[in-house]
Parts: structure tokens; sequence; C-alpha cells
């Protein structure tokens, strides 16, 4: 009889790897996180732990076909460093899985975006300064903010000082404007927008002059005579009509820097009323001159 022949049978050696399976990465304070180890070969049986650091973050959790899970939601702010930490098994050796970096953020506070109206009047009249104030709360809020008018931005990124910066415009046109704010946000404070602030502005008076340019004296029959009507403020665009009384004697004129001069020589022997009318603009209100007394030989 043969004596016995001793068989020493080792462990096989598995290896483990760790992934964030649910979740994101960088992932906010309270959001769920689930981290799955996959042990190979996949007949191995036991179980993991987890790790973070060297603090243990999970009980045993039991591998079934090779993987185990583990979902948690507290992981405090900062880098955390997930480890999978295998048992073995009565044919498999333990093992432990390279490290998982995952970033915890803080989640971003919210902001409000109010805006005012803080020099001027509401409703404005055409040419008025105006200046709107925003405020951002929290006030440690810091980034900029873009003022807008409708969809069309009118200012560029203006940068907030304590939660606060200022835009003041020299003119809005007529009409009615919807006024609004838009905060950037920062590292730590989402974007926002402002409530709509509706600004009314009425259009602007203007006035008009006439003077006869040339032959104060009177004119002659046929002989040119030449008028000239000035339009105040002198920035006021549009168009001039002459009249002769009521009867319009010119078509409308534009204003050239504020001036309309009208030359006519069809203006009858006797006594005429000349007066100009100023048509006004999108800003300008119109206006109706003084009348001056021509004499016709």
């Amino acid at each position: 009889m043969s004596p016995a022949l001793a068989q020493t049978v080792n462990k096989p050696n598995t290896s483990v790897s760790v992934a964030l399976t649910a979740g994101a990465n960088p992932s906010l304070v309270g959001d769920a996180l689930t981290f799955t180890a996959n042990v190979t070969p996949n007949s191995a049986t036991g179980t993991v732990v987890f790790f973070d650091g060297s603090n243990v973050i999970s009980g045993n959790v039991t591998l079934i076909g090779g993987a185990a899970s583990f979902t948690t939601s507290s992981l405090p702010f900062g880098i955390h460093s997930v480890t999978a930490q295998y048992s073995g098994d009565a044919n498999f050796n333990g093992s432990t899985s390279s490290a998982l970096s995952q970033t915890v953020n803080t989640p971003k506070a919210n902001s409000v975006t109010g805006l005012s109206l803080s020099a001027g009047t509401n409703p404005s009249v055409f040419g008025d300064s105006l200046t709107f104030t925003v405020n951002v709360t929290p006030s440690s809020a810091m980034g900029t903010v873009v003022f807008y008018d409708g969809p069309t931005a009118i200012s560029g990124n203006l940068t907030l000082s304590s939660g606060t910066v200022s835009l003041t415009i020299p003119a809005l046109g007529a009409g009615a404007h919807s006024i609004t704010a838009q905060y950037s946000g920062d590292a730590n404070v989402n974007p926002s927008t402002s409530d709509a602030w509706i600004q009314t502005v009425k259009k602007a008076g203007a006035a008009i002059t006439i003077v006869q340019a040339e032959d104060i004296d009177g004119l002659k029959a046929g002989a040119p005579g030449t008028f000239m009507a000035t339009v105040t403020p002198a920035n006021a665009s549009g168009s001039v009509v002459f009249f002769d009384g009521t009867t319009p004697i010119s078509g409308g004129i534009p204003l050239n820097s504020g001036t309309a001069v009208f030359t006519t020589s069809t203006l009858a022997i006797g006594t005429h009323m000349i007066s100009a009318q100023y048509g006004g603009n999108a800003n300008f209100n119109g206006a109706l001159s003084n009348s001056i007394k021509v004499k016709v030989k």
C-alpha cells in the first residue's frame, strides 16, 4: 500500500474594482450615491465592506454574481476616497479595490434679484436721466448683472459690490419699457432674474419759431421770399410744414440740426400770416410756431 500524498491547494487571488453607478461626481451634500464593487472572478462569494478613507461607511454587503452595491446620502462636504474591501471565502482570497475619488459640494444658495428706479420718475419724459439699482440677496453674492430693455441688453456685465450695482440711462425712447436685471450667479449662489420694471416714457415737448430770413420790410410780387423755422431742442428730427394762414404752402421740409428753410415766390399781393408747424417724431410732440405778417407789394 502506497503512502498518502499530501496535496496543498492554495486559494487564488481576487481583484476588486469600485465604481459610482448612480449619482454624480461631483455631487451635492444630501445627494444619494450608489457605489458598486465588482469582484473577479464573479464566482467569488462572501461580503464587501465600503470605506471612506479609513472609515467604514457600510455594513457587510453580500456579493451576488460577483457584485455588491451600497447607497448613501450622508457623505459630507469634501473629497472622499471610497474603496471596497472583499472578505474572501473558502476558495478565494480577500482583496481591496483602488480608491475612487468622490467630490461632494455644498448646494448653491438661491438668489433673489430686486430692481428699483433709484433716481428719476415714472412716468418720465424723453431726455430724463434714469438710474436703476439692483440688489441681490444674499448680499454676499458676487458676480455680474446685465440690464435688459425687453430682450435687448442695455448694459455690459456690471460687477456687484456688496450685492448691489446701478445703471444710469441718459435717455430712454418714448413708450413703455420692460426693464429687467439678470444676475450671473457665482460659485456659491445660483443665478436669477428680477421681475420686470415697466418704465413709461412720455414724449418731450418741442417749440418752434419762424422768422422771415430776408426782405423784412416786405416782398415784391413774384420775388422769392425765404422763411426759416427753428425747432427746440435742436436734436429733434422730423419735418416742418409752412402755412399761409390755414393753407399749407410747402410740403414737409426735413429738419437739419433743428432748422428748416423754405423759399417761395408765389405769394400774391397783399398781407400774409406765415407760420410753421413741426410734426413731431417718436420722442417729441409736434408744435405750432408764431405767425409773422408779410406784406407783398
